[in-house]
C-alpha cells in the first residue's frame, strides 16, 4: 500500500476537482494521506475538510499548490505528512 495518494487537478475545470477529491476522501485507508495538486487555493474545500474531521497542509510553490489531506486521527498519516512536505 502507498501512503500517498497523488491527485493532480492542476489542468482540470471547477467543479471536476473537488469531486475528485471527495470521491478520493473515501477511499483513504489508515495511514494514508491525499496529496492534491491544484493552481490555485480551494477555500470551499478547507470548510469541508474541517467539518468532517480531516486535518490538511498547504505548502505554495512557485506555480502549483500542493494539499495534504489526512484524517484527523490518523497519526501514521500524518507523520508522513511531515516526512513527505
Amino acid at each position: 500500500m502507498d501512503n500517498e495518494i497523488t491527485l493532480d487537478v492542476s489542468e482540470l475545470q471547477p467543479p471536476e476537482p473537488m469531486d475528485i477529491v471527495l470521491n478520493a476522501l473515501n477511499e483513504l485507508d489508515s495511514g494514508q494521506y491525499i496529496r492534491m495538486i491544484h493552481r490555485m487555493q480551494p477555500h470551499p474545500l478547507y470548510n469541508i475538510l474541517m467539518d468532517n474531521g480531516y486535518r490538511y497542509k498547504v505548502d505554495q510553490s512557485k506555480d502549483l499548490i500542493h494539499i495534504y489531506i489526512w484524517k484527523g486521527a490518523d497519526k501514521t498519516a500524518e507523520s508522513y505528512v511531515k516526512q513527505n512536505s
